[in-house]
């Protein structure tokens, strides 16, 4: 019968006629108590999966005070949690997102915060005197970086030691923040989700997180300049059809240039009268 009865609440058609069997056994005194908790299981789990919170409810009441039922009563607990869990995730990205909006609303009218117009919002706590770094730069910084909660994600302050990083290769937020920074600046960051790690989130943040940062500019590092090939360095065949570079003097004052793995003596030599190569 407990089969008949799961069967039918399978079929769409027959769900009210699979109730009213799994009903009638949970009140069967000529059952086995173990069946007699198994329907009401399965009517609890039934009541769940419908968003039944009150049916469920009373069916978990029967299955407490049952003996034999533990091991169901058990079951639906952890049930109601994971249920529970897998609510909270489906709806905590909206969540996060209507509080992190309702708070940089309310933000942006504080006297001292300045809005750009990608959202991202900024409040000067110091004020430096050095250079802005570019994209491409590295720059040396101190940062504390929390939730709208006041928890904690991250923070070079508190590990006592200064961080380094490429400009352009942070969040956006950061990456706008930073170019607009002068060295000795102190800024607190308020930074939308979409500037920050969306609805993916990262380790301990959350999907659609607004964070707030205090993020101190110590140094900038330019990205090194290209080196140009030597412009004074020619070919040359030795005797015995190797191509070497060739150590060139020049008598309007040019420097002697060798290769550097070789000696002068082991290479040809070139005197350029005229300074070209």
């Amino acid at each position: 019968m407990l089969g008949q009865g799961v069967s039918l609440l399978k079929q769409g058609s027959s769900e009210a006629e699979g109730l009213t069997i799994l009903r009638e056994l949970s009140s069967d005194a000529d059952l086995l108590p173990v069946d007699r908790a198994e329907a009401r299981f399965l009517l609890a789990v039934h009541a769940l999966s419908k968003g039944d919170d009150d049916g469920f409810s009373a069916e978990l009441s029967e299955l407490s005070g049952d003996l034999n039922a533990s091991y169901f009563h058990s079951r639906l607990e952890e049930l109601a949690k994971t249920r529970k869990l897998l609510g909270l995730a489906k709806s905590l990205p909206e969540l996060n997102l209507s509080e992190g909006n309702a708070f940089l609303g309310t933000n942006r009218v504080r006297p001292g915060v300045k809005t750009l117009e990608s959202g991202l919002q900024y409040e000067v706590l110091k004020a430096g005197t050095g250079s802005s770094p570019l994209s491409d730069d590295e720059v040396e910084v101190h940062y504390h970086g929390t939730l709208l909660s006041g928890e904690v994600f991250d923070s070079s302050v508190e590990r006592g030691e200064p961080s380094k990083f490429g400009v352009g290769g942070v969040i956006k937020g950061w990456t706008e923040a930073l170019q607009l920074m002068r060295v000795g600046d102190k800024w607190k960051l308020f930074i939308p989700s979409d500037l920050a790690y969306g609805e993916s989130g990262s380790n301990s943040i959350g999907p659609n997180e607004t964070l707030t940062f205090e993020v101190e500019l110590l140094s900038i590092t330019p990205r090194p300049e290209p080196v140009s090939p030597e412009s004074n360095a020619t070919l040359v065949l030795d005797p015995n059809s190797t191509a070497l570079p060739s150590p060139v003097i020049d008598l309007n004052g040019s420097a002697v240039k060798p290769d550097g793995n070789k000696s002068l003596g082991d290479l040809p030599l070139k005197v350029d009268l005229n300074g070209s190569r």
